[in-house]
């Protein structure tokens, strides 16, 4: 059987969706599940195998997908790339997606736009738009672009939809990496010539905003390393030099003869066109792939501090002597939210697209 060939009696290839779970009971999150399994099976597409792996729960969480009909495998695991891995390995469709156990397709319609496009353009793979809620309800546009991965910023893993033979073929997720295994897997689809198709519309609701500082921290050191060894050859970029483009500090800390030198640099015509026209917006991108924090302290006298201000990819936070919080702002692409010690609401602001 060919990669694009249907099962017989069928004239739509099967596709397999993952699903990865651990004790959904006891962390509150069954109704979540309930709605993403909701979401698949309204799928107007039909041809889907939906397989759950669990890493081994003890909570009910077993009776609860039993309950559903789903097929399920149960074992303990070593994290939820070594149980993604594992459902790769199980999975029988010509075409493999994977869905968070709290995430939804936002279109009855996310599954067919997919394969559709796949079929038409001969691909191996595709990706979409998806829309992202923060720890704080705001729902953000999150756009699917290849052109933006220099600066660390990739579409959601979870519109993506690619052969199994391909995720095989780069050895699924790498566990080594696990603050971005997820945009690994992706980067690495890229650089090894496997041919990706866009969906343009939104395919998926994505609950986001829990990653702590040093998990970003983790991201920024792990992409860039990967960035180098996959695309450093290829660019004729030194590690300096993929450093500086991470979150789109180049922009700020080069000269525009360094800058134009850097752009010259990047090997696919779309890196090259997205840079010089400038056309993402490096705000999104910095809170894409979590800028490290800035901290800027004042001091009474020079010497006795006082404020201290320090921002992250997602907030600004000023705080006395460095240790109570007076004010924060927290930062999303479509509004800045302001809040008195910390978490007393008194202002919010939309931020105006300049595209």
């Amino acid at each position: 059987m060919n990669d694009h060939q249907c099962p017989r009696g069928t004239e739509e290839p099967l596709v397999t969706i993952v699903t990865v779970t651990f004790n959904l009971v006891k962390a509150g999150r069954a109704e979540s599940f309930r709605k993403m399994c909701e979401s698949i099976k309204a799928q107007s597409y039909k041809n889907i195998e939906h397989i759950i792996i669990d890493g081994a729960s003890t909570d009910g969480t077993l009776e609860l997908i039993r309950f559903r009909g789903l097929t399920c495998f149960s074992e303990p695991d070593e994290g939820v790339y070594d149980a993604m891995n594992k459902g790769l390995r199980k999975a029988g469709g010509v075409y493999v997606a994977f869905l968070n156990s709290d995430d939804v397709y936002c279109t009855d319609g996310a599954i067919r736009l997919s394969v559709e496009a796949l079929l038409h353009q001969n691909a191996d793979w595709s990706y979409g738009n998806a829309l992202w809620f923060a720890s704080d309800t705001s729902l953000s546009p999150w756009e699917g672009t290849l052109a933006a991965i220099p600066y660390g910023a990739l579409p959601c893993h979870q519109t993506v939809f690619a052969k199994k033979t391909a995720l095989c073929a780069v050895n699924g997720f790498d566990i080594n990496f696990t603050g971005m295994a997820d945009n690994l897997l992706m980067m690495r689809l890229h650089a090894s010539g496997y041919k990706s198709v866009k969906v343009d519309a939104p395919l998926v609701v994505f609950y986001g905003g829990g990653h702590s500082e040093s998990l970003w921290d983790l991201y920024h050191v792990q992409f860039i390393e990967n960035f180098h060894t996959l695309y450093g050859e290829k660019c004729n970029m030194t590690l300096a030099e993929c450093e500086s483009l991470y979150a789109g500090n180049c922009f700020s800390k080069c000269s525009v003869r360094e800058l134009i030198k850097l752009g010259l640099k990047l090997y696919y015509p779309e890196w090259k066109q997205a840079f010089f026209e400038m056309k993402y917006d490096i705000r999104k991108i910095s809170a894409v792939c979590g800028a490290g924090a800035v901290k800027v302290k004042c001091a009474f006298l020079g010497k006795i501090p006082v404020m201290k201000r320090r921002e992250t990819c997602r907030a600004i936070f000023y705080s006395l002597f460095g240790c109570v919080i007076v004010f924060k702002v927290k930062k999303s692409w479509n509004c800045n939210r302001f809040y008195l010690f910390g978490f007393v609401p008194i202002l919010k602001v939309k931020v105006m697209s300049h595209e």
